[in-house]
């Protein structure tokens, strides 16, 4: 997240209060957004990035096979791709790989399984263009606002590729947690509110007391050790 957020002042009308400063210039704007951001993506303590876990053992017996990516694949996701979104960073636009999907399915395809084979990831589709969302509070606030990153196109069809074939591989071996009703298909937070309001009503049936904790964890996702989740992965076979 180094250098400045040009493209971020577009989506921020307002100036911005720094220290007591009131900031108007849009590269300063992006210059404190960047500062922002870069701050509360990283972990609150980096000693955290060096802590020996534990050796995990597997789970079950059955491996995760290596996706092989076929052109129809490819075909089915461009042709689904919505025109109206962003294109993202220094990318093609959504519609032209939509209206050009039969055409490109195959050196698409191509494409992608090399990158799975020599296991290098293209470095200009991490590149992102950071918008800032407002998100609560005082628009003059820069604690106030979230970022949302435009990734490239082709990255996200790529992303879409692989998701699917990781989310096929643990829901069918039951890897996932049948409580977490988070970012699963035919899932909400109403599944969660059923579940949670069954397990009240069926203790209360037993004059047994119920006792809820809820967690809102600030910039949960922002602050993701990446090295652990990676090591904690190693026992679902990934």
């Amino acid at each position: 997240m180094n250098g400045p957020y040009w493209n971020s002042s577009k989506s921020c009308n307002f100036p911005l209060i720094s220290n007591g400063k009131t900031i108007y210039d849009p590269y300063e704007k992006c210059n404190l957004f960047n500062t922002h951001f870069a701050s509360v993506s990283t972990p609150p303590d980096e000693k955290l990035r060096y802590v020996n876990l534990p050796n995990f053992s597997f789970i079950i017996d059955q491996r995760l096979q290596p996706l092989v990516v076929e052109p129809f694949d490819v075909y089915s996701v461009l042709s689904n791709l919505n025109p109206a979104k962003c294109k993202g960073f220094k990318n093609l636009p959504n519609c032209l790989l939509k209206s050009c999907s039969q055409s490109l399915a195959t050196p698409v395809s191509l494409l992608f399984n090399f990158i799975l084979a020599s296991e290098q990831f293209p470095l200009q589709w991490k590149t992102a263009s950071i918008l800032p969302l407002h998100e609560k509070g005082s628009p003059y606030d820069v604690t106030n606002y979230r970022p949302i990153a435009l990734l490239p196109s082709l990255s996200k069809v790529f992303e879409k590729l692989v998701h699917k074939h990781l989310y096929s591989y643990l829901e069918s071996n039951k890897l996932l947690n049948q409580r977490n009703s988070g970012f699963r298909k035919n899932h909400s937070t109403l599944t969660s509110l059923l579940k949670t309001t069954h397990d009240i009503y069926l203790a209360h049936d037993q004059n047994l007391s119920s006792c809820i904790v809820f967690l809102d964890i600030s910039k949960a996702f922002a602050s993701v050790v990446h090295t652990n989740f990676f090591s904690n992965s190693k026992k679902w076979v990934l």
